[in-house]
């Protein structure tokens, strides 16, 4: 797990039980993290300005 999603990660998987679903719904929100990410990186954010940003545009981790 990346430090940077770590929080957003737990908060948004709180409520879901431990097992193959959590796993995957995790795997699947780290990916979009880190390919918004990579795609704010691209436009000329730097590297702490893209994840903080794609941390935002993600949304409220409870709603989720």
């Amino acid at each position: 797990m990346l430090n940077w999603t770590k929080g957003f990660l737990d908060r948004c998987l709180e409520e879901i039980p431990a097992g193959n679903y959590r796993s995957r719904l995790h795997a699947e929100l780290e990916d979009h993290l880190v390919s918004l990410a990579a795609d704010l990186e691209s436009a000329g954010f730097d590297r702490q300005g893209a994840q903080a940003a794609a941390l935002e545009r993600m949304g409220d981790p409870a709603s989720l």
